[in-house]
């Protein structure tokens, strides 16, 4: 047994544990917590059961949720969770064509436990905004150790996770990004990626919250507590030195400051239409060739441009000349990277990377699933009667569409992966927890008026309370 196996499964107990013995509010913060702070390439042991601390915690909590009554009764089937199945059912299909089926079940099961566990136990929980608020509070307090180990590692290239997450998979491949330097801003820095796989998806994970955790003001309408934490999300962006999680968090906190001209959303996004329509066919450069020539790295620019000309069939290999890698496979793709992408292995656009490894089908299943969760914003946002439902779906909405375009450059890998079916999950709720909050409150006070018992009425905003005077003596 590896030295990491001991401290991975007495964290899975733990955790485990507390997924049990929390109120259901907070039973969500121990799986987010090892989904974001703890390595996913380790295992427990028995390691040849491939379950991660994740996964099993993930599992625990997601039996509580269905042997809990309590979680049952307020749970909704909506759109989502059809999508959610669908998407399930297309990524298994696409990989029985193409891989041995014992193989195929096990490839989706872990999909299941990795992706869609924690995507249906947020479902179950987050259903209210005491809970929303505790998940997000959560999420933010957990992201400030990380931060600190982000400016760490960028400065001295190293992190006291590499002693547990040089035991576990594939670390022969991520320990070379930890040697990788880039200028930024004068100064050299190393590319922070630990505990996370991937520097691009450790910055994502900052740049995602950023929108969100916004949300957190309109639970005592003020922002002296969390803004502290919040603003120290751009700087665990910043320490990966990747242009794709500062581009998609620029992109998504620009949506999201459009939020006081929200009713002009048809002339917004008509204007982006036309304007990439514009692009497309005036421009001497594809789109792809502009957005991605924004990046600190030309090499990574210029190989993003060529793979997605290579898979279209438009550019040559460096070894194997002009050629169309997916004939044939367009369908169910080739269910694993196949050797004749060789010289992309890193398959770093998220369409590209679902159509090779499960083709149209996978593709198709991913997309049908986001565009039903974005209904579900679309449903809530007809539901709104607050300001705080409107910002919520507009932040959410606002992270969907900077991820979107951030993904026509980055293919989301790993850890990323399974939190990015959290945020759907996210956006899911906000049908049943928009329009759920009463506008104004109403009391009676029985009083003696005259000789005579009276009601007397008052109608109270949220948070206005009545006041008692006590006669003097």
């Amino acid at each position: 047994m590896t030295p990491d196996q001991p401290l991975s499964l007495a964290i899975a107990v733990f955790c485990s544990v507390l997924c049990w013995l929390l109120p259901l509010r907070t039973a969500i913060i121990p799986l987010m917590a090892v989904m974001c702070a703890y390595p996913t390439n380790i295992m427990v042991p028995p390691a040849n059961l491939q379950l991660t601390v994740q996964r099993v915690v993930g599992l625990m909590l997601f039996l509580r949720c269905i042997s809990s009554s309590e979680a049952r009764e307020k749970y909704r089937w909506t759109i989502a969770d059809t999508g959610a199945v669908i998407y399930l059912g297309l990524m298994t299909v696409s990989q029985l064509m193409t891989t041995e089926p014992v193989a195929a079940i096990n490839s989706k099961a872990g999909l299941f436990l990795s992706a869609l566990v924690p995507y249906w136990c947020v479902r179950f929980l987050v259903i209210d905004r005491p809970s929303l608020y505790a998940f997000m509070r959560g999420m933010l307090w957990i992201s400030v150790p990380m931060v600190g180990e982000a400016i760490y590692q960028a400065y001295f290239g190293d992190s006291p996770y590499r002693m547990i997450m040089q035991y576990g998979l594939f670390w022969k491949e991520i320990s070379g990004q930890w040697t990788e330097q880039r200028l930024f801003m004068g100064m050299t820095m190393f590319r922070a990626a630990a505990p996370f796989m991937q520097c691009i998806m450790f910055g994502w994970f900052f740049a995602i919250q950023i929108p969100w955790a916004t949300n957190l003001f309109w639970e005592r309408r003020s922002i002296k507590w969390w803004v502290i934490p919040w603003m120290l999300l751009p700087v665990g962006t910043i320490a990966t030195v990747s242009a794709g999680p500062m581009m998609m968090a620029g992109l998504s906190f620009f949506v999201a400051a459009l939020f006081p001209w929200r009713r002009f959303w048809r002339i917004g996004f008509g204007t982006i239409a036309a304007a990439y329509l514009a692009v497309t066919i005036v421009a001497k450069r594809g789109v792809m060739e502009i957005v991605a020539s924004f990046g600190f790295d030309p090499a990574s620019s210029y190989y993003r441009v060529n793979l997605l000309n290579f898979t279209l069939g438009n550019a040559p290999s460096w070894n194997k000349g002009y050629m169309n890698p997916m004939k044939g496979h367009w369908m169910a793709g080739y269910g694993i990277i196949p050797k004749v992408f060789d010289d992309y292995h890193d398959l770093c656009i998220q369409w590209i990377f679902l159509a090779v490894t499960n083709g149209l089908l996978g593709t198709a299943g991913f997309y049908i699933f986001v565009v039903a969760c974005a209904w579900c914003v679309w449903n809530a946002k007809k539901r709104a009667n607050t300001i705080a439902d409107e910002w919520l779906c507009w932040s959410l909405m606002a992270i969907l569409i900077g991820s979107m375009l951030a993904m026509q450059l980055v293919a989301l890998f790993a850890e990323m992966f399974f939190l990015y079916h959290v945020f759907l999950a996210l956006m899911a709720n906000t049908v049943v927890i928009c329009g759920t909050e009463q506008t104004e409150r109403h009391v009676g006070v029985l009083a003696e008026l005259g000789g005579r018992q009276v009601l007397l009425r008052y109608r109270l905003r949220p948070g206005q309370r009545l006041a008692i005077v006590r006669p003097g003596t």
